[in-house]
């Protein structure tokens, strides 16, 4: 797990003291804490959201398994309220599984769910902005549609519960500095009246809680802005935490590029090329953007343009036939768990499973390892359903003897 360590240091942690939180024989994914620290909320069995209570151990189910469908490991999304009282996540409103919406949670499990978008799009990757005064999320209602399963166009929106920071938000450049200049007069009379303060009562001020958000959900579809200038294949994307700048991923050549939007400015640059996919988490100055992909993790400097890779060491005892041995019961599970009829269209599957898995003492290389998934997945008769593994690196590849043919030549032979 990436953590957050002292606000600027991130680092990549194993706890040493080891403790089994749930203890019935799910499978959880994704586990976040929530900000006051005392929860964990997680997906069970990769749909359901549960929270369990770090203290009397308690776990209850904030968000029922009907509402998610899960295709590939890691494709939920939630996320905590600065007030750890409410949670956002992906799920199936009014577009069906293929175009979820966003749901807005109470983090008791009590109340009702509210669907934040009703858009019939695919709205996603929901992230609280502005402290919780709005919400920043992805959405291909705009863009390129996906009608055949390969890809659509994206596009980030901000919604606002609050019409204070919705006005704020509308401000010109010219406008919000004249605002700031108004609070920062207001606030440097106020420290002066606290400086007269007994120290203790001082002290007690820094303690205050965080506020508990309060909505206006009744006129949210009112408050909705399009950020990005146009559509295009995005990533991630994180919004400052005055709101005025947007940073994004976007491929529109070959790769991810990350690029800016100046809100007030009305501006769109790309801020670094061929950065690549992953995940955005920026500090809370808004100075720094930290960047997780499958190659590593990146520190990005935004008033720079530098990249830092943020180096670490993580060991492991690689065992390629205790994975593949995990891999097969992981198919096996994952077919018997979700496939679409519940008798499996009458094939045997726990017999298949004794028949095929009696040869993977023998086989030592992932190759021949996808060709016994397939051929087990196989037996199903199903499509969309096989096997298959592509070695990236690690061999070097062999030159192939060819010939080019004499299209002119009429005697024997070619």
């Amino acid at each position: 797990t990436i953590v957050r360590k002292e606000e600027k240091q991130f680092t990549y942690a194993t706890e040493l003291k080891e403790e089994r939180l749930t203890k019935s024989n799910i499978t959880s994914f994704q586990p976040q804490y929530s900000p006051d620290g005392k929860e964990i909320a997680f997906l069970e069995n990769r749909t359901a959201i549960r929270v369990i209570n770090l203290k009397s151990k308690a776990v209850r189910t904030v968000m029922d398994a009907k509402y998610q469908y899960s295709y590939a490991d890691g494709d939920q999304w939630f996320q905590w309220s600065p007030d750890s009282k409410w949670i956002l996540s992906d799920f199936i409103g009014i577009g069906g599984w293929n175009n979820k919406d966003v749901v807005l949670l109470k983090a008791d499990g009590k109340g009702e769910m509210v669907n934040l978008t009703e858009s019939g799009y695919s709205d996603t990757n929901a992230k609280w902005v502005l402290g919780g005064k709005a919400m920043i999320w992805t959405s291909d209602r705009a863009g390129y549609r996906s009608h055949g399963s390969w890809g659509a166009e994206d596009d980030t929106y901000i919604m606002f519960f609050d019409a204070e920071a919705y006005d704020r938000f509308l401000m010109n450049k010219e406008e919000t500095a004249l605002l700031e200049e108004a609070e920062k007069e207001k606030a440097g009379k106020k420290d002066e009246k606290d400086a007269k303060k007994k120290k203790g009562d001082a002290d007690k001020d820094k303690e205050k809680k965080v506020e508990p958000l309060k909505f206006d959900l009744a006129n949210r579809f009112d408050r909705i802005v399009r950020l990005t200038v146009n559509s295009s294949f995005m990533g991630d994307a994180v919004l400052t935490p005055k709101g005025d700048k947007l940073y994004y991923l976007a491929a529109f050549e070959s790769g991810y590029d990350l690029w800016e939007h100046d809100l007030k400015e009305n501006s769109t640059k790309i801020l670094l090329k061929g950065v690549g996919g992953g995940s955005l988490l920026p500090d809370k100055k808004g100075e720094n953007i930290f960047m997780c992909t499958g190659g590593g993790m990146k520190k990005i400097e935004i008033a720079g343009s530098k990249t830092t890779p943020i180096a670490f060491e993580s060991f492991f005892d690689y065992q390629p036939g205790g994975e593949r041995a995990y891999i097969f019961d992981h198919v096996w599970q994952q077919v018997d768990d979700k496939f679409y009829v519940k008798d499996l269209q009458g094939v045997d599957w726990p017999l298949y499973k004794k028949s095929y898995e009696k040869f993977l003492p023998y086989i030592n290389n992932n190759y021949d390892f996808a060709e016994l998934l397939s051929e087990m997945l196989g037996e199903l008769n199903a499509s969309h359903t096989g096997a298959r593994y592509s070695g990236a690196g690690g061999a070097l590849a062999t030159a192939a003897l060819g010939v080019f043919y004499d299209d002119t030549y009429n005697g024997d032979g070619l």
